[in-house]
Protein backbone atom coordinates (compact mmCIF):
# COMPACT_ATOMS: atom_id res chain seq x y z
CA UNK A 1 0.00 0.00 0.00
CA UNK A 2 1.52 2.97 -1.33
CA UNK A 3 1.75 6.52 0.57
CA UNK A 4 -1.76 8.28 0.90
CA UNK A 5 -0.25 11.87 0.03
CA UNK A 6 1.04 10.55 -2.86
CA UNK A 7 -2.05 11.30 -4.96
CA UNK A 8 -2.70 14.31 -3.18
CA UNK A 9 -2.85 18.21 -5.00
CA UNK A 10 -0.44 20.03 -4.37
CA UNK A 11 -1.45 23.10 -2.10
CA UNK A 12 -1.31 25.58 -4.62
CA UNK A 13 -3.50 23.65 -6.33
CA UNK A 14 -6.15 23.18 -3.93
CA UNK A 15 -5.97 27.03 -3.18
CA UNK A 16 -6.34 28.11 -6.87
CA UNK A 17 -9.53 25.65 -7.11
CA UNK A 18 -11.29 26.86 -4.03
CA UNK A 19 -11.04 30.65 -5.63
CA UNK A 20 -7.46 32.36 -4.47
CA UNK A 21 -6.13 34.60 -7.40
CA UNK A 22 -2.69 34.33 -6.40
CA UNK A 23 -2.37 30.33 -6.67
CA UNK A 24 -4.22 30.83 -9.69
CA UNK A 25 -1.86 33.24 -11.07
CA UNK A 26 0.38 30.99 -9.96
CA UNK A 27 -0.74 28.01 -11.23
CA UNK A 28 -1.00 29.64 -15.00
CA UNK A 29 2.84 30.12 -14.87
CA UNK A 30 3.50 26.64 -14.02
CA UNK A 31 1.36 25.12 -17.08
CA UNK A 32 2.71 28.37 -19.02
CA UNK A 33 6.07 27.10 -18.20
CA UNK A 34 5.53 23.60 -17.14
CA UNK A 35 6.73 23.74 -14.02
CA UNK A 36 5.84 20.88 -12.11
CA UNK A 37 2.98 20.29 -14.68
CA UNK A 38 2.28 19.15 -18.43
CA UNK A 39 2.95 22.56 -20.31
CA UNK A 40 -0.56 23.30 -21.25
CA UNK A 41 -0.83 27.10 -22.92
CA UNK A 42 -4.81 26.64 -22.81
CA UNK A 43 -4.39 25.67 -18.96
CA UNK A 44 -2.39 28.64 -17.97
CA UNK A 45 -5.57 30.72 -19.91
CA UNK A 46 -7.61 29.46 -17.77
CA UNK A 47 -6.39 30.17 -14.69
CA UNK A 48 -4.74 33.30 -16.00
CA UNK A 49 -8.90 33.92 -16.46
CA UNK A 50 -9.67 33.28 -13.54
CA UNK A 51 -7.08 35.12 -11.62
CA UNK A 52 -7.82 38.01 -14.16
CA UNK A 53 -11.62 37.96 -13.65
CA UNK A 54 -10.82 38.94 -9.74
CA UNK A 55 -8.66 41.65 -10.94
CA UNK A 56 -5.17 40.07 -10.30
CA UNK A 57 -2.71 42.59 -12.39
CA UNK A 58 -0.12 40.45 -13.70
CA UNK A 59 -3.06 37.79 -14.66
CA UNK A 60 -4.63 40.59 -16.83
CA UNK A 61 -1.17 41.84 -18.25
CA UNK A 62 -0.35 38.14 -19.03
CA UNK A 63 -3.50 37.56 -20.85
CA UNK A 64 -3.11 40.34 -22.79
CA UNK A 65 -0.28 38.71 -24.23
CA UNK A 66 -2.05 35.43 -24.70
CA UNK A 67 -4.58 36.83 -26.81
CA UNK A 68 -2.02 39.00 -28.67
CA UNK A 69 0.01 35.77 -29.56
CA UNK A 70 -3.07 33.25 -29.98
CA UNK A 71 -1.15 31.17 -27.57
CA UNK A 72 -3.79 29.24 -26.06
CA UNK A 73 -6.49 30.97 -27.34
CA UNK A 74 -8.15 32.42 -31.00
CA UNK A 75 -6.08 35.92 -31.39
CA UNK A 76 -7.92 38.57 -30.42
CA UNK A 77 -7.13 42.71 -30.38
CA UNK A 78 -10.84 43.22 -28.62
CA UNK A 79 -9.52 40.99 -25.71
CA UNK A 80 -5.96 42.32 -26.03
CA UNK A 81 -7.45 45.78 -25.40
CA UNK A 82 -9.90 44.86 -22.92
CA UNK A 83 -7.70 42.83 -20.48
CA UNK A 84 -4.51 45.88 -21.22
CA UNK A 85 -7.42 48.46 -19.93
CA UNK A 86 -8.44 46.42 -16.97
CA UNK A 87 -4.15 45.97 -16.08
CA UNK A 88 -4.31 49.85 -17.01
CA UNK A 89 -6.83 50.89 -14.74
CA UNK A 90 -4.77 50.04 -12.10
CA UNK A 91 -1.47 51.65 -12.80
CA UNK A 92 -0.15 48.67 -15.04
CA UNK A 93 2.75 50.96 -17.16
CA UNK A 94 3.04 47.52 -19.46
CA UNK A 95 -0.95 47.58 -20.32
CA UNK A 96 -1.05 51.02 -20.51
CA UNK A 97 1.67 51.45 -23.51
CA UNK A 98 -0.36 48.04 -25.02
CA UNK A 99 -3.73 49.76 -24.40
CA UNK A 100 -1.98 53.00 -26.11
CA UNK A 101 -0.75 50.93 -29.33
CA UNK A 102 -4.17 49.46 -29.76
CA UNK A 103 -5.37 53.10 -29.72
CA UNK A 104 -2.59 54.25 -32.12
CA UNK A 105 -3.58 51.04 -34.49
CA UNK A 106 -7.54 51.02 -34.06
CA UNK A 107 -6.82 46.98 -32.87
CA UNK A 108 -9.79 45.98 -30.94
CA UNK A 109 -10.81 49.66 -30.18
CA UNK A 110 -11.72 52.22 -32.13
CA UNK A 111 -8.59 54.33 -33.28
CA UNK A 112 -8.24 57.14 -31.46
CA UNK A 113 -5.24 59.62 -30.93
CA UNK A 114 -5.97 61.27 -28.50
CA UNK A 115 -6.78 57.91 -26.55
CA UNK A 116 -3.23 56.67 -27.63
CA UNK A 117 -1.75 59.60 -26.27
CA UNK A 118 -3.18 59.53 -22.89
CA UNK A 119 -1.92 55.63 -22.68
CA UNK A 120 1.81 56.23 -23.76
CA UNK A 121 1.60 59.71 -21.64
CA UNK A 122 0.77 57.22 -18.49
CA UNK A 123 3.29 54.84 -19.31
CA UNK A 124 5.98 56.94 -20.28
CA UNK A 125 5.36 58.61 -17.00
CA UNK A 126 6.45 55.69 -15.60
CA UNK A 127 9.55 55.11 -16.92
CA UNK A 128 8.86 52.60 -20.18
CA UNK A 129 10.59 53.51 -22.72
CA UNK A 130 8.99 52.46 -25.36
CA UNK A 131 5.81 54.52 -24.61
CA UNK A 132 8.03 57.43 -24.27
CA UNK A 133 9.33 56.95 -27.92
CA UNK A 134 5.88 56.29 -29.01
CA UNK A 135 4.50 59.38 -27.45
CA UNK A 136 7.37 61.53 -28.83
CA UNK A 137 6.08 59.88 -32.62
CA UNK A 138 2.90 60.95 -32.14
CA UNK A 139 3.57 64.14 -30.75
CA UNK A 140 5.99 65.48 -32.99
CA UNK A 141 3.56 64.24 -36.20
CA UNK A 142 0.14 66.09 -34.84
CA UNK A 143 2.38 68.90 -33.86
CA UNK A 144 4.14 69.03 -37.26
CA UNK A 145 0.53 68.80 -39.02
CA UNK A 146 -1.59 71.50 -36.23
CA UNK A 147 0.95 73.82 -35.89
CA UNK A 148 3.07 73.89 -38.30
CA UNK A 149 6.46 73.93 -36.40
CA UNK A 150 8.53 70.78 -37.60
CA UNK A 151 11.85 73.17 -36.47
CA UNK A 152 11.23 73.81 -32.92
CA UNK A 153 10.50 69.75 -32.67
CA UNK A 154 13.68 68.53 -34.18
CA UNK A 155 15.50 71.24 -32.20
CA UNK A 156 13.61 69.13 -29.19
CA UNK A 157 14.48 65.81 -30.35
CA UNK A 158 18.09 66.50 -30.69
CA UNK A 159 18.44 67.55 -27.33
CA UNK A 160 16.52 64.42 -26.51
CA UNK A 161 13.53 65.75 -23.92
CA UNK A 162 10.15 64.27 -24.51
CA UNK A 163 7.74 66.47 -24.93
CA UNK A 164 5.68 65.81 -21.60
CA UNK A 165 3.95 69.13 -21.58
CA UNK A 166 3.38 69.93 -25.14
CA UNK A 167 1.12 66.53 -24.69
CA UNK A 168 -0.34 67.59 -21.58
CA UNK A 169 -1.81 70.39 -23.87
CA UNK A 170 -2.45 68.56 -26.87
CA UNK A 171 -4.69 65.98 -24.76
CA UNK A 172 -7.07 69.16 -23.98
CA UNK A 173 -7.24 70.36 -27.63
CA UNK A 174 -8.57 66.55 -28.23
CA UNK A 175 -11.20 67.39 -31.11
CA UNK A 176 -8.40 69.28 -33.38
CA UNK A 177 -5.85 66.30 -33.02
CA UNK A 178 -8.48 63.30 -32.89
CA UNK A 179 -8.09 61.71 -36.38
Amino acid sequence: MGNPFDNAKPRYVVAAEKGDATAQFSLALRYAHGNDVTQSDEEAVYWYEKAAEQGHIDAQFNLTICYQNGKGVTQSYEKVAYWSEKAAEQGDGDAQYNLGVCYALGQGVTKSTILASTYYLLSARQGHVHAQKQLFILVKEKVKTVMGAPEYIEDLQKKGELLFELTDSLLNIGSVLDT
